[in-house]
């Protein structure tokens, strides 16, 4: 076989393998999500330019050589458009190619036009210059994505592997150029299948690792070497039998060589990466160290403290993820308290609920780097804010912690002071250290919450307490002011009802019968007037004096009989009828003033808003060494929302539209504070279209500590246990 048949069947067996690679690519997975599909298109370019030239070769060697010449220039724009994809630019600048293809039709214009002969230099400076402006192109795209990258590790590495393809491939052109084909087209080959393993693959082998192991191995070769010659020259010539002495070295350096390569690997690895850690004892250390912390502030600072001492990072932080604060209004998961260390911009961000990143944090246990956020294809439709928050603080890896299915915080690293990028043991490392956090940061929260929820109490403590304050002083304060206002109308009501009487008694006879009425409503009016005063006068000094009681034995049913007869008149007026039902006697201790107080304002309130022809009945029971006494009306009754604020002072809660009433609203505060100030309690029901109830119950001894407890079913017995007077109305 001939040289020339020989070069076309080597250079027909490197055509093949461009095809099976472009249909392997092009059903891989990684490739088809790629965002274009110029690496498919530039392995079949290659292959079919490299069938080309073979066919030609053996019909046309012309047009091989043609063929030779346009051939690297055109893949070398594929490359520049190649090379933009793979680095996640814009594709779409035509600039570049728009130059090229143009220089590659004048070039082919000359030439058809006969001005340049194929063999002519100047049609291969042409082309090789048109050659040289389009790879320069790309490696300036390269190394400025290299020069952004530089604090990336994992990006670096890739980066490296595509220097070294477009490194690969520049020197194949060359020897293109130079007709050497064989061995350009070769490493061709070599370099388009350089590229498709770094864009199929994402986690590359490091190539830092790789150089540092060749080093140690050609250090341990070198050396075992010189010592074996070192043997043969100096140790066998003294022997009586080399051939033993020969095998006896050879055995002696095999049995060094291991120990040796990894004392000199570790050797390599300190001068190059500056740190080694010994994770048994990194986990001990640090499992001692945090769980004695309860301290959330001190736990965050201890375990990116205790991270960057054994890995020796630039930069850290702790992330506590605020998962219960998730809602409709907001639902994104929050991460609410930060730590760090290093020269990072501690910015707080957040994920929303459905993002990819939250996603893999949330339900995988194991770290995500920054790396596989930029490249891997689900992580591509994440949120610009999103993605510009993790570029801007400038992480390498992610760490979840989570807690009995909880995902409670995250740990961020930043780049390695080495350069050095996160090994499996490393990520595997963080992850054994996100467990032992977890438990210990879960408990430094709660300890946290404790304290917070404790100063949160101090606080609502004082300012309840502030706010008793501001209420006793208020208190005073209306207490003061009603004394003063009370008294000062004191004086002239009672000039007004002085001169009254005596119009009364000698100037009603020269007044008309319409003047006669006007002057009984004047009288009535200035009597109800005066009665307000009056309970005014009452409720101020019973505050002022805070409840001072003169207490005595007394019957209480005569008390009720002698307080009843000065309100009769006012019922016989209405015509209401009275129901009185009470023990021969009962002798209470207590204030007999202030009693009779509560209930007069008890039964002058049921007659007040009892319509004309009612009925009023009132009781008085005796059981369990305590009174009850009740005054029940047949009024319109009140609605039971508005029941407790009848206690309240200058409360009305009468309709003047509908019931035709007035007060001030202190007759039953009064009477509240003067039955509570006895060790008693008040009551009062009501049912809207049948009547009120109102009454109290206080002990007989009148022992304050002795206060009693009233079941609702024994309040009101005539209302609700006998017969009922509500339903019989």
């Amino acid at each position: 076989m001939d040289i020339s048949r020989f070069v076309s069947l080597f250079s027909l067996a490197t055509a093949v393998p461009y095809f099976i690679v472009a249909v392997y690519a092009g059903f891989k997975q990684s490739f088809r999500e790629q965002r274009e599909g110029w690496l498919v298109v530039y392995l079949i370019v290659s292959g079919l330019w490299t069938l080309g030239m073979v066919l030609f070769a053996l019909s046309s060697p012309a047009v091989s050589a043609v063929f030779a010449l346009y051939g690297p220039f055109l893949l070398a724009i594929l490359l520049y458009y190649l090379t933009r994809s793979f680095l996640h630019l814009p594709v779409l600048v035509w600039r570049v190619g728009v130059a090229g293809l143009s220089w590659l039709v004048i070039v082919a214009a000359f030439q058809l036009g006969g001005r340049l002969s194929s063999a002519e230099l100047v049609l291969r400076l042409a082309m090789l210059i048109g050659w040289m402006v389009v790879m320069g192109a790309t490696a300036v795209i390269t190394a400025r994505d290299y020069w952004r990258r530089q604090r990336q590790p994992l990006h670096r590495n890739r980066l490296q592997y595509w220097v070294w393809g477009w490194l690969i491939t520049a020197v194949a052109d060359l020897l293109i150029f130079a007709q050497i084909i064989t061995i350009g087209t070769s490493l061709r080959l070599i370099a388009a299948l350089l590229i498709v393993y770094v864009m199929g693959t994402n986690h590359l082998l490091d190539v830092r690792r790789i150089q540092r192991r060749l080093v140690s191995y050609l250090v341990v070769t070198l050396l075992l070497g010189g010592v074996y010659l070192v043997g043969l020259y100096v140790v066998l010539p003294t022997t009586l039998n080399p051939v033993v002495a020969s095998v006896g070295l050879t055995m002696l350096l095999l049995v060094m060589f291991t120990p040796l390569l990894r004392t000199l690997q570790y050797v390599v690895d300190q001068l190059t990466a500056g740190s080694d850690y010994d994770p048994n004892r990194m986990l001990r250390e640090y499992s001692m160290s945090i769980n004695s912390i309860v301290d959330l502030s001190q736990l965050e600072t201890a375990v990116v403290r205790l991270v960057n001492e054994a890995m020796d990072i630039r930069y850290g932080t702790l992330y506590l993820v605020d998962i219960d604060a998730i809602s409709e209004a907001r639902p994104v998961y929050q991460l609410s308290s930060v730590q760090g260390f290093g020269e990072e911009n501690l910015v707080l961000g957040s994920f929303d609920v459905d993002s990819a990143v939250a996603s893999w944090l949330l339900e995988r246990n194991q770290p995500l780097t920054q790396y596989d956020i930029d490249l891997l294809p689900r992580f591509q439709n994440i949120s610009e804010t999103e993605r510009e928050w993790l570029a801007g603080i400038g992480m390498d890896v992610y760490v979840p912690i989570h807690n009995r299915g909880r995902w409670i915080g995250v740990i961020g690293l930043g780049p390695k002071a080495s350069g050095d990028r996160y090994f499996e043991n490393d990520l595997l490392l963080m992850s054994t250290l996100a467990d032992q956090t977890a438990v210990a940061l879960e408990n430094a929260r709660l300890i946290d919450d404790l304290v917070r929820v404790n100063r949160d109490l101090q606080e609502a403590q004082t300012y309840l307490k502030d706010a008793n304050h501001q209420l006793q002083e208020s208190d005073k304060l209306k207490s003061s002011f009603i004394s003063v206002v009370t008294h000062e109308l004191r004086t002239p009501f009672a000039g007004l009802g002085f001169s009254l009487e005596i119009l009364q008694q000698h100037g009603l006879d020269n007044l008309t019968t319409d003047q006669k009425i006007e002057f009984a409503n004047l009288v009535g009016g200035i009597g109800k007037a005066r009665r307000m005063v009056d309970n005014l006068v009452a409720f101020a000094t019973f505050i002022s004096k805070q409840g001072q009681l003169e207490k005595t034995h007394f019957d209480f049913f005569a008390m009720v009989t002698d307080t009843l007869r000065p309100l009769q008149p006012l019922a016989e007026s209405k015509t209401i009828t009275f129901d009185i039902l009470q023990p021969s006697s009962a002798w209470v201790h207590g204030d007999k003033e202030r009693l009779s107080e509560v209930v007069y304002h008890l039964i002058h309130n049921a007659i007040k808003f009892t319509p004309d022809n009612g009925k009023i009945w009132i009781r008085t029971e005796l059981e369990n060494s305590h009174l009850q006494f009740e005054v029940q009306d047949t009024g319109r009754g009140i609605p039971e929302d508005r029941l407790d604020g009848l206690w309240e002072g200058f409360t009305q809660m009468a309709d003047p539209v509908k019931r035709g009433v007035e007060g001030l609203g202190v007759g039953l505060p009064l009477a509240r504070s003067i039955v509570q100030e006895h060790g008693g309690d008040v009551f009062a029901h009501s049912r809207e279209g049948a009547g009120s109830a109102f009454g109290f119950c206080l002990p007989l001894n009148g022992n304050k500590k002795q206060a009693p407890v009233i079941p609702d079913d024994k309040r009101l017995s005539l209302l609700f246990q006998k017969k009922s007077l509500l339903s019989e109305v």
